[in-house]
């Protein structure tokens, strides 16, 4: 067998030659960790920027969802106001009827409705800035002001009430439309047709997109579901019963806290309908 021997000049050469080589790669992997932090830099403040553009960008279309709904939040108080008016002045012959006067008195100036989600709070103020006797008619300035995560966008608009030759008011003009929720999608729609209470039982469902002004009670029952894809207002009161449920993907409004009973889930928020 052969035996080797290594002096202490030796062993002392193969340690620096590997103390030398340990430096090597400290000073590769110190110059590798540079490098990559260089190429993610980058990468990574584009990716912030994204997703600080992402949130700008859903902001701004809750803010537009939020004037378009306080601009139909408004035309259906104008709306109702001028039915009381009229039902007065039908009643009354000494009653004025709809004047500028009588809409000044019964049009608040400026009110705030609040609404909230699991994520965010939103909010819009809406009223009339000024109202004047036209020819022909009364036209009403409103203004809406909505704000999502303190950010704030602000709208103004015109309402024209039309008042024909014989006196009789046809009712607000201009302003923003809203849609039928009887034109919706899936079998449990058509029952917004009833000029009364709305009931939506068993497995129906009813799916809706876009802007709502709802002033019918709502009942849901058995495993019925209501989504909607946008923005509601409900006027009168919701009930739900069994495993029924409410999904919103967008902001709602009621004017009476929903009456939940029953094994469901109530109301939830964030939940997209099904296309």
């Amino acid at each position: 067998m052969n035996e080797i021997y290594m002096d202490k000049e030796g062993i002392g050469s193969v340690m620096k030659a590997l103390r030398n080589e340990q430096g090597y790669t400290l000073v590769l992997v110190l110059a590798m960790i540079v490098v990559i932090t260089i190429l993610a830099l980058p990468l990574m403040s584009q990716t912030i920027s994204n997703a600080s553009q992402t949130k700008l960008t859903e902001n701004q279309i809750q803010l537009d969802k939020m004037v378009d709904m306080g601009s139909v939040y408004f035309m259906k108080d104008v709306e109702r106001v001028v039915k009381e008016l009229e039902a007065e002045a039908s009643a009354d012959r000494n009653h004025g009827g709809v004047t500028v006067q009588e809409l000044m008195n019964r049009l608040p100036s400026d009110y705030t409705v609040e609404m909230e989600n699991v994520q965010k709070i939103f909010q819009f103020q809406v009223g009339y800035t000024d109202i004047n006797k036209i020819e022909g008619g009364i036209s009403i300035d409103y203004r809406v002001v909505g704000e999502v995560d303190g950010v704030v966008e602000e709208n103004v608009d015109v309402v024209i009430i039309e008042i024909n030759n014989d006196g009789e008011q046809s009712g607000p003009g201009g302003g923003q439309e809203y849609d039928n929720p009887a034109e919706g999608r899936g079998n449990g729609c058509r029952q917004f047709n009833s000029s009364s209470a709305v009931g939506i039982y068993g497995n129906r469902e009813c799916i809706l997109q876009g802007n709502y002004y709802i002033d019918q009670a709502v009942n849901l029952r058995g495993s019925s579901v209501l989504c909607i894809n946008g923005t509601v207002h409900f006027t009168e009161e919701v009930s739900l019963r069994g495993r029924s449920r409410i999904y919103i993907n967008g902001q709602a409004v009621f004017d009476q806290e929903p009456d939940v009973q029953g094994n469901n889930t109530g109301v939830l928020y964030g939940v997209a309908c099904p296309r």
